[in-house]
């Protein structure tokens, strides 16, 4: 919470100084110039309007490329969990020790098949 304070603090810090120069003015025969010779681009409906949706803007793409990641992370992840998840369900299956059970995990695992090689396919989201 101080840093937050300080930089909101050193960020006024210029627009305070331009504003005790004008208010106090320089002496008519002072040989030194007014402290701050700032001037902070006026706030204008025009200006804010600019700067949010600069802000949108950015968090949209910050969301769009997060969203990228998280559905290739899933892919990838779905793609390591099928050949394994059909080995096990054949071995169930030819074994007699659970048929249901490996009847459905390679069900399974063909669906995670169609959907792991689909998806980059179809265009959704790349590799």
């Amino acid at each position: 919470m101080k840093r937050a304070s300080t930089i909101c603090l050193l960020g006024l810090l210029p627009l305070a100084l331009s504003q005790l120069s004008a208010s106090a003015g320089p002496a008519e025969n002072s040989s030194t110039p007014a402290v701050g010779n700032y001037t902070s681009p006026p706030i204008t409906p025009e200006w804010f309007g600019d700067f949010i949706d600069n802000i949108l803007s950015a968090a949209s793409e910050g969301a769009a490329q997060f969203a990228s990641l998280a559905m290739r992370a899933a892919i990838r992840t779905i793609s390591a969990i099928y050949g394994p998840l059909v080995l096990i369900g054949l071995l169930l299956w030819a074994t007699g020790i659970e048929r249901q059970l490996g009847k459905r995990l390679i069900l399974g695992s063909v669906i995670l098949l169609v959907v792991a090689e689909g998806v980059p396919l179809l265009g959704i989201w790349g590799r």
